[in-house]
């Protein structure tokens, strides 16, 4: 009987704890508009991590009858208003919400040059804006990639594969034949370099095989605020020619008002990279005859016959249908690997009304999906603002990034892992090795993938410095004068060694005796503006905003380098290679004149006009002529546009 007393009381325990976690509760509420106090249909209200959730009726009311979710987030979003969460506490719930309109719409207040700001209304021309959180959802490894798929009509295509590799970006489209289409990078006023200087391979001389990074790369993208792309013509009012190709502006984070009180951030990601798609390969086991006993046996594809009259060497025609059993194989499998890699992030903020400081320090290590490439970097930044009074303030900011990469020879070059995995008959079992532990000769004239893979030693350091000095000084109410200082420096250092190879019959073209190269790229940039603005009203409805600006840039580069081929039995090269050093200077300066009218804050009209020189232009035709008119009218004052979640988005 007690038996069968415990046995009933466990079934109904049982059944309780099924009841209790199949209890149904119900989340309701009403949403309403912060202020006006209207009601708002359309809102999305889910459970966060869930695919649970509602739609606000007309009535602004929401149900949702739900499990227990106790401690998840109810997330509540609308165009035009910003986001609201509210946790949940397990049990049945009455919830209302008042949304407040977002203040990033029209009336945001864009960066648009050094220190200039504009409200996004009164631009007149395209602008696209990335923001922190949108760039890092992927974990991007620099700033290029994290705005790809972000920014309309740019094309940003990788130019290299190595985990440090070079990306270009075109705003507007190629502009130049001979020169460059990259856009201007600004990073907090700094114009900053974006050079991809090839200093691992000096034997390969230009063109898309010429390896090399961006040095956009090394900027943190966990220090950005927000991305601010200008791809207009009317861009150039501002920068002149060196926007010719559109303006990238970076914003970095800064510190607040925390009451004294320093916030910690700490976040670390483990990422994998690996081959998205194998390519396929003839693994059927036999092949056609090629010519025995020649220069040509064992070559990729039997392309040579004999011309049975004269019995001489013919190209494509004469061809042996031949064939005889062989293995083949995937190289593949030996070169390409799953990358690991790790992204740690450390930041601290802090201040009050007069002081404020944001400093940072991270950490990056990326493997790439070819075996024995990687890159890491370090980087350090600190932002410090200083209110000194009520007309008075500063900010400063200091950026410093270490990084080293290993690199392999990428492009369209003899010795690219993947140039060998394609024009190397893969009938050849590239892991074999002699006694000694050398790796055995493949295609005749051609590199063992895995020596170039194992044997090659390529790298590359780059030490890279951005400091800037932003003085804001407002004597009156309508009058503001700001000026910035700013440096961008770095040394970039590379150093290939190609190896005697231990087999026969390479290329002599591509070395076989050993390759030693060492390159150097010292850059220092620095820019100077000052920009005077004077906002003042005409009249009732009229608005005026008088800007004039000036700017100078200097561009320094000096590259050294030194390659010797013949390496002796210290693998010091025998055989001096020809290299000329490059030493450049530019100097670009200008000065603009803006004047914006709004009438009601509803139609914007500008005018600008810039008068740009460089040193590189003949003295005499030293200055260009940059025009800008544009206008703008806010549309969501109309009636039809007038309501609720639309009324701050159109122009």
């Amino acid at each position: 009987m007690e038996k069968n007393y415990y046995l009933f009381s466990t079934l109904l325990m049982v059944f309780f704890v099924q009841s209790l976690f199949a209890q149904s509760i119900t989340i309701s509420g009403t949403v309403t508009e912060k202020g006006s106090g209207s009601t708002l249909p359309g809102v999305s209200v889910i459970i966060k991590g869930t695919t649970t959730g509602s739609v606000t009726d007309f009535d602004g009311k929401y149900s949702i009858n739900t499990e227990n979710f106790e401690n998840k987030l109810l997330v509540f979003s609308f165009l035009g208003y910003k986001t609201v969460s509210v946790k949940l506490t397990g049990e049945s719930q009455t919830i209302d919400i008042a949304l407040e309109e977002d203040a990033t719409g029209l009336d945001e207040v864009v960066v648009i040059g050094s220190s200039l700001t504009q409200s996004r209304k009164k631009l007149g021309n395209a602008i696209t804006t990335v923001k922190s959180e949108a760039m890092l959802k992927a974990s991007p490894v620099n700033i290029i990639t994290s705005i790809q798929g972000k920014v309309p009509g740019a094309q940003i295509t990788q130019n290299s594969g190595d985990p440090a590799g070079g990306f270009s970006i075109r705003l507007r489209g190629p502009s130049t034949i001979a020169g460059s289409s990259e856009p201007l990078y600004v990073v907090d006023g700094v114009i900053t370099s974006n050079l991809t200087t090839n200093v691992t391979n000096l034997n390969v001389s230009s063109g898309d095989a010429a390896p090399g990074q961006n040095r956009m790369v090394d900027i943190n993208p966990n220090d950005i605020e927000s991305i601010n792309i200008l791809n207009g013509a009317a861009a150039a009012a501002i920068y002149g020619s060196r926007a010719s190709n559109g303006v990238v502006i970076i914003t970095t984070k800064k510190g607040g008002n925390t009451n004294g009180k320093p916030e910690f951030f700490f976040k670390t990601t483990f990422n994998t990279s690996e081959l998205r798609k194998k390519l396929d390969l003839n693994l059927r086991g036999e092949e056609f005859e090629t010519i025995p006993n020649s220069t040509l046996t064992g070559r990729l594809w039997p392309i040579f016959g004999f011309n049975p009259a004269d019995n001489s060497l013919t190209p494509f025609r004469f061809l042996s249908s031949d064939k005889f059993n062989t293995t083949r194989f995937d190289y593949q499998d030996q070169i390409f690997q799953t990358g690991l890699g790790t992204d740690n992030y450390f930041s601290m903020r802090g201040g009050n009304d007069k002081i404020n400081y944001m400093a940072s320090v991270g950490y990056l290590s990326n493997e790439g999906i070819i075996r024995n490439t990687k890159y890491n970097r370090l980087s350090a930044r600190l932002n410090f603002s200083h209110k000194i009074n009520d007309w008075i303030s500063y900010d400063l900011g200091l950026y410093f990034a270490n990084s080293s990469s290993d690199e392999k020879p990428d492009g369209n070059v003899f010795w690219s892992p993947i140039n060998s995995v394609n024009i190397t008959n893969n009938n050849f079992d590239i892991t074999r090795r002699d006694a000694n532990g050398n790796l055995l000769a493949v295609e005749r004239t051609r590199v063992n993938p895995l020596t170039i893979i194992e044997e090659f030693d390529i790298t590359q350091d780059v030490n890279h410095f951005i400091p800037n000095l932003h003085l804001k000084i407002k004597p009156t109410d309508k009058l503001t004068i700001d000026q910035i200082i700013g440096v961008d420096t770095y040394k970039q250092e590379g150093n290939i060694f190609i190896p005697i190879y231990p087999y026969d019959n390479v290329n002599p073209a591509y070395f076989n005796d050993g390759y030693l190269g060492n390159a150097t790229a010292n850059v220092f940039n620095w820019n100077y503006d000052i920009n005077v603005s004077y906002d003042t009203d005409l009249s009732e409805n009229i608005n005026s905003k008088t800007t004039i600006g000036y700017s100078f840039q200097s561009s320094e580069l000096e590259f050294r380098g030194a390659q010797g081929r013949g390496l002796d039995t210290s693998n010091n090269p025998t055989i001096p290679l020809q290299f000329n050093p490059i030493d450049t200077k530019l100097e670009i300066f200008g000065f603009f004149l803006q004047e914006t009218l709004s009438y009601k804050d509803e139609f914007f009209l500008t005018l600008a006009g810039r008068v740009d020189g460089a040193t590189n232009f003949d003295p005499d035709n030293r200055s260009n002529f940059y025009p800008k008119v544009s206008g703008s009218y806010v549309l969501s004052i109309l009636k039809p546009f007038s309501f609720s979640g639309v009324k701050n988005s159109i122009t």
